[in-house]
């Protein structure tokens, strides 16, 4: 215990320490060394009781203390002084001070992601054995995982030939995870899927798909259009999408993923000057494009109204395009800089303790053993 009590204190960087009570410390200080002062000028001025002088033969040398016995001698009070030294140090309030950096994020990224639910989405993604459906959801919720920690606040939309809004806004990155997973991979009617079970010849039959949201008068088509008007108008009545950035004085940033296998059923361009005009960047990942190598026309309007597509072959690819994403969509945050203090006063005052215990210490030994001649 003293041996580590006197390294942490040896180890502290004396030349950054600083003293909150310096005067208070000095009153003290000049106290104690008159009081020392005054023992030792009376220690020579004064008689001591039951002594007397002898009058004799002169004391040999070799029977006198030498410099090895007297430093013997004054070392149990050199070390109280060094302690009383301490213990006045211990008094000024010593401290450090310790400046740290903090990064924290003072503004959510608002964000929607859109995922296609048509029963194009049952077809086999190539080379894997999967259904693009399947693919599309777990690429997504890896971007869930790349997100985490970033504050976004997040809503999510399946749709087929209907919008269906999953979950709206929320900050809570595991329970989006959830319901990332959770939410339906193919949206349709029962007609439709009693058109498919009778019909074993169609190119998904041998994929399995495991969550179906099966809803009435729904085709099952892509009807893009409507799921960004409905998109459009949760963001108009999300107080928080209306917020104006003071850095920029503009509407703040939000963004749209849009996560799709083909050509949407009807085009899209005033849906998407909707969302520029209120500073939404979309981003849209195409998967197993259908459109023969072309570039469909939804990828150019995107990109002419400010946002990015991904033409996405195989889970690789997929996974590039999400780390784009993220990447893109950086989080806003504010580097603080803290300096705090870090009281030293237990440290000085236990090491003193500890020095005006060994040097009592060492006085009760030395006494009896030899530090007279």
């Amino acid at each position: 215990m003293i041996r580590k009590i006197v390294s942490e204190f040896l180890s502290l960087p004396f030349k950054e320490i600083e003293y909150a009570s310096q005067d208070y410390a000095f009153f003290i200080g000049v106290i104690l060394a008159f009081i020392i002062l005054a023992v030792i000028i009376l220690a020579f001025l004064v008689r001591r009781r039951r002594s007397q002088k002898q009058f004799g033969y002169q004391v040999s040398r070799g029977y006198r203390r030498g410099p090895v016995r007297q430093l013997v001698f004054i070392l149990p009070l050199l070390i109280a002084i060094v302690s009383a030294g301490g213990l006045v140090a211990a008094l000024s309030e010593p401290f450090l001070k310790q400046i740290r950096e903090e990064s924290e994020i003072i503004k959510s990224r608002i964000r929607v992601d859109i995922r296609d639910t048509s029963t194009s989405m049952w077809e086999e993604f190539p080379g894997s054995e999967k259904s693009k459906a399947q693919v599309a959801v777990e690429g997504h919720a890896q971007l869930v995982k790349m997100r985490s920690g970033k504050n976004d606040r997040v809503s999510l939309w399946i749709f087929g030939s209907f919008p269906y809004m999953v979950e709206d806004f929320i900050v809570d990155d595991e329970l989006y995870y959830f319901q990332v997973l959770n939410a339906p991979w193919i949206t349709w009617s029962g007609d439709v899927y009693k058109w498919y079970e009778e019909n074993p010849d169609a190119p998904w039959r041998g994929v399995t798909v495991d969550k179906y949201n099966i809803t009435k008068n729904d085709g099952g088509g892509t009807n893009l259009a409507l799921v960004l008007r409905a998109v459009i108008k949760q963001f108009d009545n999300d107080p928080e999408s209306n917020k104006i950035d003071p850095a920029t004085r503009r509407i703040v940033r939000k963004s749209v993923i849009i996560v799709s296998d083909g050509q949407p059923d009807a085009p899209v361009p005033q849906e998407l000057r909707e969302l520029k005009r209120r500073n939404v960047v979309v981003y849209l990942i195409l998967i197993n494009n259908l459109a023969g190598g072309q570039i469909p026309p939804l990828m150019n309007e995107i990109r002419a109204t400010g946002g990015e597509y991904f033409d996405v072959k195989d889970a690789n690819s997929l996974t590039r395009a999400y780390g784009a994403i993220d990447r893109m969509e950086t989080a806003d945050v504010e580097k603080k800089t803290l300096v705090f203090k870090v009281e030293l006063f237990q440290q000085f005052i236990l090491t003193s303790v500890v020095l005006l215990l060994l040097g009592i210490t060492l006085g009760l030994i030395f006494e009896p053993f030899g530090v007279y001649p």
